[in-house]
C-alpha cells in the first residue's frame, strides 16, 4: 500500500484506528463495525450506492441510521481500500486513495474523504467523493 501520513497535533492514533476499522469494515461488510466509528448524532454522506441514481447523495444522520442504510443499500465488494495520503490535524482528518477488485487487482475509484472526531476518536461528521473511472485513467489512455 502506498501511504503519505502527516499528523499534527494530540489525539492522530485515535483517528487513524477509527478510520483503519471504517475501511476494514467496509471490505468486510461488517456494517455494524462501520457503524460503530460513529457518534450516535454523526452525519454522514456518500455517493450513492445504486449506480443508477449517480445524482443522488447517499446522507443520514445517526449511527443507527447509518447501520439500517449501509445494511439496505450497500451490498458486499470484494474491492480493497489503498491509501495514498491521510492527514490528521485538530480533530479533522483528509484522506485520498485508490479502490481495487482486489488486492492485487485493477483500480476501480478514486476517493476522496474527510471527518470531523471527538474527543473519543468517533467520527461525528464523514463526507466521502468518488470518481469512476480512476482519476488519472484519461491520461493513461493517450
Amino acid at each position: 500500500m502506498s501511504e503519505n501520513v502527516i499528523f499534527a497535533g494530540v489525539g492522530h492514533e485515535s483517528v487513524r484506528r477509527t478510520v483503519d476499522q471504517y475501511v476494514r469494515g467496509l471490505e468486510a461488510a461488517d456494517f455494524e463495525a462501520v457503524a460503530n466509528c460513529f457518534t450516535a448524532d454523526a452525519f454522514y454522506s456518500h455517493g450513492s450506492y445504486d449506480p443508477n441514481l449517480s445524482t443522488t447523495r447517499a446522507e443520514v444522520i445517526g449511527r443507527d441510521k447509518l447501520l439500517a442504510m449501509l445494511t439496505s443499500k450497500r451490498r458486499s465488494r470484494p474491492w480493497v481500500h489503498e491509501l495514498q495520503s491521510f492527514t490528521v490535524a485538530a480533530g479533522r482528518c483528509y484522506l485520498e486513495g485508490v479502490l481495487r477488485e482486489t488486492a492485487d487487482g485493477l483500480l476501480v475509484a478514486s476517493y476522496v474523504g474527510c471527518g470531523s472526531f471527538d474527543e473519543a476518536g468517533k467520527l461525528t461528521r464523514w463526507v466521502a467523493y468518488s470518481s469512476r473511472p480512476p482519476v488519472g485513467t484519461a491520461l493513461e489512455a493517450r
